[in-house]
């Protein structure tokens, strides 16, 4: 779709208004008798608007283009939809919602624009060699064109693909309050999926410039500019391009879907999406409902995120993020996210104060197709987990009361915080910017060191990541059977209870682990024998027993 001049549509149309009321990003319009819903009409002085609505006398016009508008100002129809052009040429480029390149000082590029449109030269939808114009709000594909979830998408985060996994062209929730470490997660998620040969969209929806360069200089430094899309409105734009941000993303998305990638979207945010969308229809006197949101905000953001899935040409996964007030996950916007996603991961603000990176509470997460296609014994290492994760929890809360503890309590709490260390990863989240305002310097004590509120791990904590990374941790080629064998099974060894000497009992689980990460490593026929019962579908029980009794012989041949 290529916009001509004013004069153009008016003589085409041979229709005209002019505008009656002008407020904040929404206009009224008087005249123009054949416009339709969601129609493109231009205005004399150059702005761009999309109908929102129109009674017998008015039509509401919501304003795209910051172009200065004044009463009694022409209006012309164009007879066409909003369209954006889409391409292979858009890798790389930070684009506004109405597919323009932005440029200038607000916010620069990630690659040179030669060959490419500015904000300021032309106007939204021109194509783009190689490119085709696509409209950006559309009816989303029926079952008949969908096609179950078949594989796991890895995210890059242990605590996530161990407790929560997900699946390609599953649609997770990333909610939680401010600062807990979520656009965190979406970007490392999406560089994980980038770098196993996905395509990733990024929208920024109204965000502020710097969090828009930040974004911007992750992609830089982690060398993904050329298979990720940034979808881009400030909170200076008018409300209705950053309500637009997140179909623009999808309207991205469908082009690289329909050529066969594996496409990854995060929408960041969609309360603040909500919250732009309630400005609209309170200026257009549209009927308040709960918390003041109109009465179709579900439909709205439901449209969008049913755009996603798994389809027979490829699929989309989606990642909404969404904010939470003080951890209160009741919220309208926040439940209403919930109904219509598969699944939600809640990023906990306690946690996050406790120091854990990333905050992700796996009690109140919760993954609706993650596992479906999920290898059997990865589904019961995540059973294992939970349940001793649960029974941690049970010893954690018995304790906090000051009882006494025996040998086994303290063995069984300091394998727990061993298994946290394994399964955080604060090299991925120490960088987030920004503190929480709760934050103290408060610090929790553990039998592996202290950890401050905000995030930093004392020397004696430090030692301790060390001796694991040392064990091979650090190394995300490595199965999950040595996570399941080395911390879900090791305290129950004969006579765990009985030794007295707690540190002597974890060093002699770091030599265990050590010693079986040492022989998948070293040895091709223990990997390939191990890589056979993940093979055979062995359940977690069975797997477990199985090389528990091949280091037995091994032992036993040696000595």
């Amino acid at each position: 779709m290529k916009l001509k001049s004013f004069n153009h549509y008016r003589d085409l149309t041979s229709e005209i208004g002019f505008v009656e009321r002008f407020s904040s990003s929404l206009v009224e319009v008087r005249g123009l008798p054949g416009v339709r819903s969601r129609e493109i009409v231009l205005f004399e002085s150059g702005a761009l608007g999309q109908v929102l609505s129109f009674d017998a006398e008015r039509v509401r016009v919501l304003v795209l283009t910051t172009e200065g508008l004044a009463v009694g100002d022409n209006v012309a129809r164009t007879d066409e939809e909003l369209a954006v052009a889409v391409g292979d040429e858009l890798l790389g480029r930070v684009i506004d919602p109405l597919g323009r390149g932005i440029g200038g000082d607000q916010i620069s590029d990630i690659r040179d624009h030669k060959s490419y449109t500015t904000r300021d030269d032309t106007l939204p939808g021109r194509v783009r060699a190689g490119g085709e114009a696509r409209l950006v709000d559309v009816v989303p594909l029926g079952i008949a064109q969908r096609k179950g979830v078949t594989e796991p998408l890895d995210t890059g985060v242990t605590m996530v693909d161990f407790l929560v996994p997900l699946a390609r062209g599953q649609r997770e929730l990333v909610i939680g309050d401010r600062k807990s470490g979520k656009s965190r997660f979406v970007l490392t998620a999406m560089k994980t999926q980038v770098r196993q040969g996905a395509v990733g969209v990024y929208a920024a929806i109204g965000k502020k410039t710097t969090d828009i360069k930040r974004v911007e200089a992750t992609l830089t430094r982690e060398k993904l500019t050329d298979k990720v899309v940034v979808v881009a409105s400030t909170a200076a734009d008018p409300s209705g391009l950053i309500y637009l941000t997140p179909y623009t993303a999808m309207t991205v998305a469908e082009y690289f879907r329909d050529k066969g990638e594996q496409v990854v979207v995060v929408l960041d945010d969609l309360t603040t999406h909500a919250k732009f969308y309630r400005e609209v229809m309170l200026l257009a006197s549209r009927f308040p409902g709960r918390n003041s949101y109109p009465g179709d905000v579900f439909h709205a953001q439901a449209r969008m995120v049913e755009r996603a899935g798994v389809f027979k040409n490829g699929t989309i996964s989606l990642l909404p993020v969404a904010e939470t007030v003080q951890g209160n996950l009741t919220g309208y916007i926040q439940t209403n996210l919930m109904a219509m996603t598969d699944g939600h991961l809640y990023f906990d603000a306690e946690l996050y104060d406790r120091g854990r990176r990333p905050a992700v509470n796996p009690f109140l997460s919760v993954t609706r197709v993650g596992l479906a296609p999920q290898p059997q014994i990865f589904k019961s290492l995540q059973r294992e987990l939970m349940q001793l994760l649960v029974r941690l929890r049970k010893v954690e809360e018995f304790v906090h009361f000051g009882a006494e503890t025996g040998a086994h309590v303290q063995t069984l709490t300091a394998l727990g915080e061993r298994l946290r260390l394994v399964l955080e990863e604060s090299e991925l989240f120490e960088g987030t910017k920004g503190t929480r305002s709760t934050e103290g310097t408060e610090s929790r004590k553990s039998s592996t060191g202290s950890v401050s509120r905000t995030g930093s791990v004392s020397r004696t904590g430090r030692e301790s990541r060390g001796r694991i990374d040392s064990a091979g941790f650090a190394n995300k080629n490595l199965k999950a059977y040595l996570l399941a064998l080395l911390w879900i099974n090791a305290w129950k060894d004969e006579g765990a209870a009985e030794v007295q000497e707690v540190q002597k009992v974890q060093e002699v689980y770091l030599e265990k682990m050590a010693g079986v990460i040492k022989d998948y490593k070293d040895r091709p026929d223990f990997k390939a024998w191990v890589d056979n019962l993940f093979a055979k579908g062995q359940t977690f029980a069975e797997v477990v027993e199985a090389i528990r009794a091949e280091r037995a012989m091994k032992t036993s041949r040696v000595s």
